[in-house]
């Protein structure tokens, strides 16, 4: 019944819903790309703990190793900047999906309040029906 009452704010509902839906979709992909770039960071940091010492190498792997550190340092730098901005991403999308939960749920609110104001609009019919019934009843005699 309330359906036919509110056929505005259940289509807003609707949209509301898809709306959440998308952003703690898009949440959970920011949440999942930013913990994969945090294990590419973690897997050069261990790459680089297990070098060896450069000082216990021969000078044809000192030269070696010492161009793969320097890979190695670049690609950290740059593992740390996109899991700084991947961390941004998430916090956007952390933000946007708790907005459009709020919004979802203000709906939900409005809608459960006014079919709780039908309803009580409806008891209060029922019960002066019932008092005019009982009113016409006690005037005709009738005391049942």
């Amino acid at each position: 019944m309330s359906a036919k009452h509110d056929a505005g704010l259940h289509a807003v509902l609707r949209v509301r819903s898809v709306r959440e839906r998308d952003s703690r979709l898009g949440l959970h992909q920011a949440l999942a790309e930013q913990a994969g770039a945090q294990q590419s960071l973690a897997g050069l940091h261990a790459a680089v703990a297990q070098s060896p010492d450069l000082d216990r190498v021969g000078a044809g792997a000192f030269l070696a190793l010492r161009q793969s550190v320097a890979g190695v340092s670049a690609r950290l730098g740059e593992m740390r900047e996109e899991v700084s901005w991947r961390g941004t991403v998430a916090d956007e999308a952390r933000a946007r999906h708790a907005a459009d939960r709020s919004r979802e749920r203000a709906v939900e609110m409005l809608l459960e309040r006014r079919a709780a104001e039908r309803a009580a609009e409806r008891r209060r019919v029922e019960a002066k029906e019932a008092d005019d019934l009982t009113s016409a009843r006690f005037g005709r005699g009738d005391q049942r």
